[in-house]
């Protein structure tokens, strides 16, 4: 488990950052210009939107408590209208978009909730973490998830199992994988509540679920390094594969699918490319590794010589962000493995990453949500390549700063 990095922040400049985000926060989605009618390929690439969050968020401590909790989990609503938001403290809040307002808090988890996922149609939530609770928050069908916030359920539908959840994937609206502190990756059939190993490996830490956009593999990964591949067939039975690591599944015959060693350490995050070729990975090994599907291997490899990368994200065209314990988010182009620009603003190791179609979202040890303008982020670096956070710019205690590695 990492440990929080938060840095002490003079008490002058805390008490003027939060005077800042008090006076700034209500009206930075009014004040930001309309920018449409730009013409540099960046900001080509951004729909014109009204998704602007407020420049740092941070969550409200839970009655009785006083401090805020750190940020490891975020999802955002298919609709993007809500953001939902946990940490350490063992508490969702749903966060409205773009104001930034928290409008429910959603307990039942009794330790630290690692991972949330909004359904495909935004009818669900679903959140795993450290208790071994696999949590389903149902909401009622509609075409805007903020519609739905007064019908959340107070109680979750629950799947207790005895390790920590780590990740989870929505295959479909009713079809969910979930992995953890074990060799299983389990599958949840929703609709029946019925929960079943899916597969096993020889890896007893899984970090990292994904799913390809034709939703006809699973990738997955954590301790070992190594990165495994199973076909997700459309009839639900699991299918032989390629060769190597051997698996079972409840429910049907023993079962192949390939593997291959592709880092040194934990595997952290995984992704794949628009097109299903390609697979991305980020490990504790401070690697971004590139992995073709077809040939099953590994075709670029970026050392980054930063902290241990802990987040993967897809951005626009062949752009990816990665962050890590070293504070910084890294935007990178995949086609030539180049550091387009470093994001800087966070006091702590930044374990979660989500965007909106124009911002780049980022949850931290620092207990502070940031949003990004992402072409500012690529088109506005100064002469070392790094984009400042606006209000860490201007507020954060100069000390406080990590130097980029």
């Amino acid at each position: 488990m990492l440990t929080p990095r938060i840095h002490a922040m003079n008490p002058i400049f805390q008490a003027l950052a939060i005077s800042f985000l008090i006076l700034s926060s209500a009206s930075v989605a009014q004040q930001t210009p309309d920018r449409s009618g730009e013409t540099d390929p960046i900001s080509r690439t951004i729909s014109k939107t009204a998704d602007l969050l407020p420049s740092v968020l941070q969550l409200d401590p839970l009655p009785g408590e006083s401090e805020r909790p750190v940020v490891t989990a975020m999802a955002i609503s298919p609709d993007g209208t809500l953001m939902a938001a946990a940490g350490d403290d063992h508490a969702i809040r749903l966060i409205t978009i773009p104001e930034g307002k928290i409008v429910r808090v959603l307990t039942g988890h009794r330790d630290w909730v690692q991972f949330i996922e909004f359904s495909p149609k935004g009818n669900r939530i679903a959140s795993c973490g450290n208790d071994g609770l696999l949590c389903m928050w149902n909401l009622s069908p509609s075409n805007s998830a903020v519609a739905n916030l007064d019908s959340v359920r107070v109680e979750p539908v629950r799947n207790q199992l005895p390790h920590a959840l780590f990740v989870l994937a929505f295959n479909h609206e009713d079809d969910l994988f979930a992995a953890g502190f074990h060799n299983s990756v389990y599958r949840l059939d929703v609709e029946r509540n019925s929960l079943s190993v899916y597969l096993r490996s020889d890896c007893r830490d899984i970090r990292a679920l994904a799913l390809s956009h034709q939703h006809d593999q699973l990738a997955f990964a954590g301790r070992d390094g190594i990165l495994r591949l199973a076909a997700i067939p459309a009839n639900n039975i699991p299918a032989i594969g390629a060769t190597s690591d051997k698996a079972s599944s409840d429910n049907s015959r023993p079962i192949n699918f390939a593997s291959q060693p592709i880092h040194f350490d934990r595997i952290r995050g995984l992704c794949y490319s628009s097109d299903d070729k390609s697979i991305f990975s980020v490990s504790e090994d401070r690697r971004l590794i590139q992995f073709d599907v077809a040939s099953r291997s590994v075709v670029s490899q970026l050392d980054l010589s930063a902290g241990k990368l802990l987040a993967i994200f897809p951005l626009d065209n062949d752009l990816i962000a990665v962050s890590g314990s070293d504070n910084t988010i890294r935007i990178i182009n995949t086609k030539d493995s180049t550091v387009l620009s470093k994001l800087v603003g966070h006091d702590g190791s930044i374990s979660v990453l989500r965007r909106t179609q124009s911002q780049l979202i980022s949850g931290s040890f620092d207990t502070t949500i940031r949003t990004w303008n992402i072409a500012h982020a690529i088109s506005k670096v100064d002469n070392a390549g790094r984009f400042m956070h606006p209000v860490a710019a201007q507020f954060e205690d100069s000390s406080a700063q990590e130097s980029i590695r």
